[in-house]
């Protein structure tokens, strides 16, 4: 009897459609995994905004709201929540509190 080392043509192709088919398998569920990552990270940006718009309320004694921002300076009156939130003392008129986390105003101001 022949002595052989290696693989067959078939053996190889038959490997590489069980890889393939599993691939396909796989795939689906990683782009979910990234979808869900991406909607939680925006879950958590949300949550750390409002806790901190009421932890300033809190210790600054004024009112504070949270709007969604192009800018990052001022609130956005089309409700576009996807650009970001933006936080700020309602008796400022448009400027961002020092010491805020978040997006930075044109102005420099953080």
């Amino acid at each position: 009897m022949k002595s052989t080392n290696g693989f067959s043509l078939i053996e190889m192709l038959v490997t590489l459609s069980i890889a393939a088919v599993l691939i396909s398998y796989a795939l689906p569920s990683i782009y979910d995994i990234k979808s869900n990552k991406i909607l939680n990270n925006e879950r958590d940006r949300l949550m750390v905004s409002f806790a901190y718009a009421r932890t300033y309320a809190i210790t600054q004694q004024k009112q504070v709201v949270v709007c969604p921002s192009l800018s990052g300076s001022n609130c956005d009156n089309q409700s576009r929540w996807y650009c970001g939130p933006r936080r700020r003392n309602s008796s400022e008129n448009g400027k961002i509190p020092s010491g805020v986390p978040g997006k930075t105003s044109s102005r420099g101001e953080s």
